[in-house]
């Protein structure tokens, strides 16, 4: 980008300024000396030189600008109009309508684009629904497909952010998904959708189920509802904090009187510097926030040093009063060794650049047996033995709302995990050491033979009967060289059978 600047010709030499150190003199078209910036050259090359035959480019520019950087269509009308017709020779600026236009098609083009790619996806897709209510009291759903493409990876789209009108039933619900899925033409390949806890989500479902079986599409809440096991261990995890309320209101107290005021922000930063302590001030919780109680005792605990040396200068006489004893420290050091192990899977379960639905059993079974090692009042402390218990409750009442033929199936196709993870299960009310895995194994297969006759129906063989070779990118479900000649019974033998891979494979590069 070169900008120009008029200079006076009779300029002598010895007043020259430091500036033109970062500028060349050149003669314009009038015969004029004119300033021409040097090193913007190099950096911008004519971005900004637009004819009229690129207007239509910086229309996007500005449209992409705008929404990223959520603008008022009316700052085209402002100074940018100025700046741009002065450095792009005389471009004529469009007002704030067309802008909106241009947005709105914008839009229209982005939604095309998304249609093509899930109609192209071979896979089925899943759906993750999160409602919640702004600052200025309006809610909103926002709505995301979630599938794996057909190179094997995994990819996310939202499709709406929609206001929701009236009251949250789950009829609304349902009415406003439905007509996305519609919009989207995707009602036939939806495998699961994950949405929180609340009830309304529960009648939703109700809703999908009659809305299903009146369009001939194949859907079941109670196998195709996906629990968000984030949420659930978040609920876990408020349950165990209602036992250790006083020993979190106590830390929170004193947090909140620490840092009370900027005196008291700065000598927390002097006192920290003094002892080698990272400069970080203590943090409060937010309920809405998931593990941020946790995040909360663990930044205390790390600036233990800093609060004793507080209380020692005794500046703050008030603080004196809520200060923590030892055994107060101590109990802190319990409660976030507890809630470490939340913390940690629940973040991991929260990733969104590989599938999580098939850990969310064994993470279930995780945490179940760390609250079970912490039940014990003889070994553990009592509060914490009591936060344990509530947890686990918690835990079990949504293990038993999660949907068996989705985690069961999702658990199998981990190669990391496969049916064999099952074998060790023990129901130990019925007695039968075998009864997950008979009802595992009998899930799976059902499903299996479903697709097999889906896919392939000649009966009794899994060749191609596509007639297309098995590599070629237009196969369905290419089938694997070791199985492609034998019996599909054959095939799903030997994966049962197989041993499964290490922990640190990636599930979509098996």
């Amino acid at each position: 980008m070169s900008l120009e600047m008029r200079t006076d010709t009779k300029t002598s030499e010895k007043s020259k300024s430091n500036i033109w150190k970062y500028f060349t003199k050149e003669k314009g078209q009038d015969n004029k000396i004119t300033a021409k910036m040097q090193n913007a050259i190099i950096v911008m090359p004519n971005m900004l030189l637009l004819k009229a035959s690129t207007e239509e480019n910086l229309r996007k520019w500005l449209t992409n600008w705008i929404i990223l950087e959520d603008l008022p269509f009316t700052i085209v009308e402002g100074w940018l109009k100025w700046i741009l017709k002065k450095f792009t020779g005389g471009f004529h600026l469009v007002l704030a309508d067309t802008i909106r236009r241009d947005i709105i098609q914008y839009h229209i083009d982005i939604r095309t684009t998304i249609q093509k790619i899930l109609k192209k996806t071979l896979g089925k897709l899943s759906l993750s629904l999160d409602i919640w209510t702004s600052t200025v009291v309006k809610s909103y759903m926002g709505i995301t497909v979630h599938f794996i493409d057909n190179s094997w990876h995994l990819q996310q789209i939202t499709l709406d952010f929609i206001e929701l009108e009236g009251s949250h039933t789950g009829k609304n619900i349902a009415e406003e998904l439905i007509t996305v899925l519609n919009l989207y033409d995707i009602s036939k390949k939806i495998n699961s959708i994950t949405t929180d806890n609340a009830s309304n989500n529960d009648i939703m479902f109700s809703y999908l189920e009659l809305w299903a079986k009146d369009n001939d599409i194949d859907f079941s809440g109670n196998n195709q509802q996906c629990r968000c096991f984030a949420h659930v261990v978040n609920l876990a995890v408020q349950a165990a904090l209602k036992e250790l309320k006083p020993e979190i209101d106590k830390i929170w107290n004193f947090i909140v009187k620490s840092r009370s005021s900027s005196q008291r922000r700065k000598k927390f930063s002097e006192i920290s510097k003094l002892n080698g302590v990272d400069d970080l001030l203590p943090i409060l919780d937010v309920p809405t926030r998931w593990n941020s109680t946790y995040d909360m005792v663990k930044r205390a605990l790390n600036l233990k040093v800093v609060f004793d040396k507080i209380i020692l200068a005794n500046k703050f006489s008030d603080l004196n009063n809520i200060k923590l004893s030892q055994s107060d420290w101590t109990s802190l050091e319990n409660i976030a060794v507890f809630l470490r192990c939340f913390a940690k899977l629940s973040t991991e379960m929260c990733a969104s650049t590989y599938p999580t639905i098939s850990a969310v059993y064994p993470m279930y079974n995780l945490l179940m047996g760390h609250a079970e090692k912490k039940m014990n009042k003889d070994k553990t402390p009592n509060n914490i033995a009591l936060a344990a218990n509530a947890a686990w409750n918690k835990l079990y009442e949504y293990y038993n709302k999660a949907s068996e033929e989705t985690h069961y199936i999702a658990t199998i196709l981990d190669p990391r995990w496969k049916i064999k993870y099952f074998k060790d299960w023990k129901d130990e009310e019925n007695g039968d050491d075998n009864i997950y895995y008979k009802n595992a194994k009998k899930i799976f297969t059902r499903k299996f033979n479903e697709y097999r006759s889906i896919y392939y129906p000649v009966s009794g063989t899994l060749n191609n009967s596509l007639g297309e070779d098995e590599n070629s990118k237009d196969s369905l479900f290419p089938v694997s060289k070791r199985f492609r000649n034998n019996n599909g019974h054959d095939e799903l033998n030997s994966y049962f059978n197989s041993t499964p891979e290490p922990g640190t494979i990636n599930v979509l590069e098996w």
